[in-house]
């Protein structure tokens, strides 16, 4: 089963990405859809689009739904035409939770986020024998202004990063 993220990391979490008025978020790895329904509640964005290998969820209404893997090249121009040249705000990754899997959608969506938008991953201290995003995570977080929220013993983590251009950390990094 797919750990959720608890609410109590959410409510940190959510004035943050407040902070910057999100209208174009990207969510990798919708699963039940429950985090694309809250970014879509919680923000009211103009373009939220949601990518996983599973199928469609009801009650989605307000939110474009790719169906296919995130690192194939037909779902990252599906995701490109829908964002029809807006910059993401705001970007989510909880798909593929092997090492190569997060970085890979790391490396293919982060540049479609604006300078000083905000990429969240899921997971970040939850680690199993498939599930490695914390390495990933420990490699991304040297390189951007990060806060790394986990509330409670049951979480698996989240972390945020800013993107900034170039890629310059202000030394701002901490553990919440």
């Amino acid at each position: 089963m797919k750990p959720e993220i608890q609410k109590e990391d959410l409510e940190i979490a959510l004035p943050i990405i407040n902070t910057i008025n999100p209208k174009v978020i990207v969510d990798i790895g919708t699963y039940l859809g429950g985090s694309a329904c809250l970014w879509r509640d919680t923000f009211t964005p103009d373009i939220l689009i949601t990518i996983d290998i599973m199928q469609r969820i009801p009650g989605m209404e307000g939110v474009e739904f790719l169906l296919g893997n995130s690192k194939d090249a037909e779902t990252v121009g599906r995701a490109t035409s829908l964002l029809k040249g807006r910059k993401i705000d705001f970007l989510f990754i909880d798909g593929d939770h092997a090492y190569e899997g997060v970085k890979r959608d790391f490396e293919l969506y982060s540049p479609m986020v604006r300078d000083r938008g905000i990429i969240m991953f899921h997971d970040v201290i939850y680690h199993t024998d498939v599930d490695d995003v914390p390495s990933f995570w420990k490699e991304v977080k040297r390189n951007y202004d990060y806060i790394e929220i986990a509330q409670n013993f049951n979480t698996t983590g989240i972390g945020l990063i800013t993107k900034a251009t170039p890629y310059t950390r202000s030394g701002y990094g901490n553990t919440i």
